[in-house]
């Protein structure tokens, strides 16, 4: 988490950073595999997908996108 907080933060003040985690028996749960970055304002999440998108993190490449912010407030990450 603290490498997502830190590459996200060159782009603008973070206010929240969610990485789904698999459930305590190793099930599933919705945004497996996803982050989600939340900044303090749309300047900041404009510069995170322009500059984050198809840029390869492990063997993963990044899909930035915006993501509906009353799912993202209802703790719904299955988009």
């Amino acid at each position: 988490m603290e490498d997502m907080r830190g590459e996200g933060g060159k782009y603008g003040n973070l206010a929240n950073v969610i990485i789904p985690r698999p459930g305590p028996n190793g099930e599933p749960v919705p945004g497996l595999g996803k982050v989600f970055l939340e900044y303090a304002d749309t300047e900041g999440s404009t510069k995170a997908r322009q500059g984050l998108h198809g840029r390869k993190f492990g063997e993963n490449q990044v899909v930035a996108v915006f993501y509906p912010e009353i799912k993202f407030a209802q703790g719904e990450y299955d988009g």
